[in-house]
């Protein structure tokens, strides 16, 4: 059966998770004496991972993100409460199920993921989640990705991965996908020539698919 499909990252994609995780990370490495600024823990974060970027800063000053996760955590967490989806996001994605195109999400997010999707209004447009939960090794591993076109019997010539990062654009490639980078205006992050395609606004998608796609919505 042929389906048209995309698969989502959650956070900077759907979700604007980087206005808590930026000021976050500053506030934490602040309280440790290290005065970060919000333009370069974007890029850092951008760039790779959280995770990544904590590893390259603990390495250049010595000042460790893993050593007290759980105040990063709680700073986190606060600013959590206020998330906000994407401009356009749920637009994006009612107007894709209209057009018969499934969509599906691959996040490094876990236990809050369910809970951050119906908050944000997002769960219901979602035909299924892989979240940190499932154990699949991280991104630009394709693990979670061919999972989900076996589990619902996706056709990689009918299937994108939509994602904020080079990450992400390296996942979808390494899984046979061809990736949509959502890229707002002064994101840092560099083009590469495996995009298939590049937007600014989640509310290009809808109409930049069948443009650039045409079997993409032949079902």
């Amino acid at each position: 059966m042929l389906k048209s499909a995309l698969i989502w990252d959650l956070d900077g994609t759907l979700i604007d998770s980087y206005a808590c995780i930026v000021p976050a990370l500053r506030r934490f490495y602040a309280e440790k004496g290290l005065q970060l600024e919000e333009a370069e823990l974007l890029r850092g974060v951008l760039s790779s991972t959280v995770r990544d970027y904590a590893r390259e800063v603990e390495a250049r000053t010595g000042v460790s993100l893993t050593a007290d996760m759980g105040r990063y955590q709680e700073l986190r967490a606060v600013l959590e409460r206020e998330i906000r989806p994407i401009p356009h996001a749920r637009e994006a994605l009612q107007a894709l199920a209209a057009a018969g195109v499934r969509s599906y999400l691959y996040t490094h997010r876990g236990a809050s993921t369910a809970e951050m999707l119906r908050r944000t209004g997002l769960a219901d447009l979602l035909e299924d989640t892989v979240t940190a939960e499932a154990g699949f090794p991280r991104k630009p591993d394709p693990g979670a990705l061919l999972w989900l076109l076996d589990r619902y019997d996706l056709d990689p010539a009918r299937t994108f991965y939509v994602g904020d990062r080079q990450l992400d654009v390296a996942c979808a490639a390494n899984a046979g996908l061809r990736a949509i980078l959502y890229r707002p205006p002064g994101s840092p992050v560099p083009l590469t020539a495996r995009e298939a395609a590049v937007i600014g606004d989640l509310a290009e998608l809808p109409a930049l698919l069948p443009s650039l796609f045409p079997p993409l919505l032949q079902r």
